[in-house]
């Protein structure tokens, strides 16, 4: 009598052979039909999978088959024919005189499995065939994730790229390069990569090594005399490892560039002056000028200008024709995205950062569909296209750690091991050694993701200022291809959008008790200067102070005393305390540009008044002090000269407003008085006193 899981067993035995020999036939082999296929009987109640095994000898055909889950393994196939495109077999084996009956059609198997009078309809498809539809649905299933997450955490579009064990799976875009006007984005769409520009530059000091032009060890002062740091040490021992994996010792001092209109050389010439916050290679701290430090180090070498030398050894032999270095090059073409970030609780379009002087560190454009060939280059051993390109040596000398990270990246739980290599991260995260770099830069965001000893890799370009979602996209979809543990990434770090946001307390703030300001405001008016940083300008109109450093301009609020809280709609606001000399005069400002380090000050400079040679003759003359004594002031040039009776005659370097000091003589302040802008006396401001002198003649 033949049970119910004999039954089972005979169906789907005969329906796995039904579409296991049609998938056979799509083989290279014997016509076609040898190799393994796989299907699965669907019974009322259960589905079992199933394998069936052909091959030809020189008898004929011989066949097998297995199902694991019945504990059945190489069941032979009996009577076997195979003919052009039609196969047939029996089972003796299974009751009810089981056999099979199919022919192949474009790459599936149709037939009839016979089993006790009744038939059943079977298809099958080759092992191959079965594994590229299940990875094609996970392609389906990531496009539709990955246009979920960019809706839900708002970004208005992007470029994707996917590239797995040797082979591009995805390249597409998503979304919309022009929010205002819809038009979409492409995988060939431009975005800035920002610092994933970096390794860019890691690689070409690892070409100019490959070729004996730079010896990783070497000082960098070997190859750049003029190369100088506030720090001595760091100096004569910076290597080009260390340029390139943040152990300067020096905070990111990104307000010299970010906010200036300086050139390469000018912010290399003020490295000088930035003060580091650490020992040399003592800690790692995130530095964006060592990067173009190591570009100018390119140049030095190359005898080419860093962007012409990676165009022509990087971008060239890659093929990576859409990849530019400037915002001008990149919106001359006909598929450039806008950058777009949260104001007032909008995305609104922001404007383009150029990024040139501060290049090596972040100034490339590229698409998803040329950075695929950057990864498959990273994931090739240092080979592309089968042919060489980098030393494997030097590759995974920029892959492996260099510096130790004391905190996890972006607060995801789950990583470990952070360290950093040469313009790479590396961490550990669910089993797996990751090598990426993310680039943050206005209105756009990139991740450049990589899991080397699995052969993946993924690029993900946005035109969202700050986004996670790269790294959301990034671990979710390795999750997909190379884990069956699925973590939700997205509720981890986007949390539940859906739940309604609970109403915050007011927190009733205390009125601060103020003072007025210690000097009428016209008194902070200047030009205040730090060697490294340049100006900050501070002006006054409509009883309103202003501060403007470089493109950076906003309102000064008066707190206490000489502190003024900076008011502004840009991306930094500056906030002034102003310092007085012993005599009360305002001679600097203190600000916080970076914030590893105390407020820097800035000195106040002389007013151009004090070095034009015809404000300076209305100060000259003859003065008298009570007492019948005279002061003789003169101009030799540009320069005052003040006589005392009976002393030699002292130089008066400008200082503010209308005073000076007296060269050579710490403490002693002339200030000239003017009324209806006419010098009427000089006061000589002392250590012991301040003393009128009358104008004479």
């Amino acid at each position: 009598m033949t049970t119910i899981l004999s039954q089972h067993r005979i169906y789907f035995t005969l329906l796995f052979l039904v579409l296991i020999c049609p998938l056979m036939g799509q083989t290279q082999q014997s016509n076609g039909w040898e190799g393994t296929w796989d299907g699965a009987l669907k019974i009322p109640g259960m589905e079992l999978a199933m394998q069936i095994e052909l091959s030809h000898t020189d008898s004929g055909w011989v066949g097998t088959l297995d199902i694991p889950q019945q504990m059945i393994k190489d069941m032979a196939l009996a009577d076997l024919a195979i003919e052009e495109n039609n196969i047939s077999f029996a089972l003796p084996e299974v009751p009810g005189n089981a056999s099979y009956e199919g022919t192949r059609t474009e790459g599936a198997i149709n037939g009839t499995f016979q089993q006790m009078g009744r038939s059943l309809d079977l298809s099958f498809i080759v092992q191959d065939a079965a594994a590229q539809a299940a990875l094609d649905a996970k392609i389906e299933q990531i496009k539709v994730l990955v246009d979920s997450f960019r809706q839900g955490s708002e970004v208005p579009g992007l470029g994707l790229g996917i590239f797995y064990q040797g082979e591009t799976l995805l390249a597409d875009g998503f979304g919309y390069r022009n929010m205002e006007d819809e038009v979409p984005a492409t995988a060939n769409t431009l975005f800035a990569i920002g610092s994933s520009s970096k390794a860019f530059t890691s690689m070409s000091l690892g070409l100019l090594a490959d070729q004996n032009q730079l010896d990783w060890e070497e000082p960098v002062r070997t190859y750049l005399p003029d190369f100088q740091l506030y720090d001595e040490f760091a100096t004569k021992e910076m290597t080009a490892v260390d340029l390139l994996c943040h152990n300067s010792g020096l905070p990111r001092h990104d307000l010299l560039w970010y906010a200036s209109d300086l050139s390469r050389e000018e912010l290399y010439q003020r490295l000088k002056y930035l003060e580091p916050t650490a020992s040399f290679r003592s800690e790692w701290q995130y530095q964006n000028l060592m990067y173009m430090t190591a570009g100018i180090l390119t140049e030095k070498l190359s005898g080419l200008s860093w962007e012409d030398y990676v165009k022509e050894n990087i971008f060239q032999p890659l093929g990576m024709t859409g990849a530019n270095f400037s915002i001008d090059a990149m919106t001359e073409t006909d598929n450039f995205s806008y950058g777009y970030g949260e104001k007032d609780d909008e995305i609104t379009r922001l404007p383009y950062h150029p990024l040139e002087a501060i290049g090596p560190a972040g100034s490339i454009n590229a698409s998803a569909a040329d950075m695929l060939k950057w990864v498959e280059l990273h994931l090739g051993d240092g080979q592309f296209n089968s042919q060489h390109f980098v030393n494997k040596a030097t590759l995974s000398k920029m892959h492996r750690p260099h510096m130790l990270m004391d905190s996890p990246l972006i607060g995801i739980p789950g990583i470990s091991h952070t360290s950093y290599g040469l313009g790479w991260f590396n961490y550990d995260i669910g089993g797996f050694s990751v090598v990426e770099h993310g680039g943050n830069i206005d209105g756009f965001s990139a991740l450049v993701f990589m899991i080397p000893e699995e052969g993946f890799g993924l690029v993900c370009l946005t035109n969202r200022n700050g986004t996670p979602l790269g790294y959301v996209l990034a671990y979710t979809i390795a999750g997909l291809l190379l884990s069956e543990d699925q973590e939700d990434w997205y509720g981890l770090v986007y949390g539940d959008n859906d739940e309604e946001e609970e109403e915050e307390e007011e927190e009733k703030e205390e009125e601060e008790v103020r003072t007025p300001a210690l000097h009428p405001l016209k008194d902070y008016v200047g030009t205040y200067n730090h060697p490294g940083y340049g100006d900050v300008t501070v002006t006054l109109e409509n009883d309103e102070l202003t501060a403007t450093y470089y493109s950076f301009s906003g309102t000064l609020e008066h707190k206490q005393f000489d502190t003024f809280k900076g008011e502004t709609d840009d991306l930094m606001a500056i906030d002034a305390r102003f310092e007085t000399d012993q005599n009360g005069q305002i001679i600097a400002l203190y600000t916080f540009m970076e914030m590893a380090l105390p407020e820097i000050r800035f000195e106040r400079q002389p007013e151009d008044r004090l070095s034009d040679p015809e404000f300076l003759s209305m100060l000259c003359g003859k003065y008298e002090l009570d007492g019948g004594v005279g002061i003789e002031v003169s101009l030799e040039g540009s320069t005052l000269k003040g006589t005392v009776a009976g002393q030699p005659p002292y130089t008066l370097e400008p200082k503010q407003g209308t005073s000076f000091t007296l060269g050579g003589l710490e403490g002693f302040t002339i200030e000239f008085i003017l009324e209806d802008e006419k010098v009427v006396a000089l006061v000589s401001h002392q250590p012991n006193g301040d003393f009128r002198a009358e104008k004479t003649e």
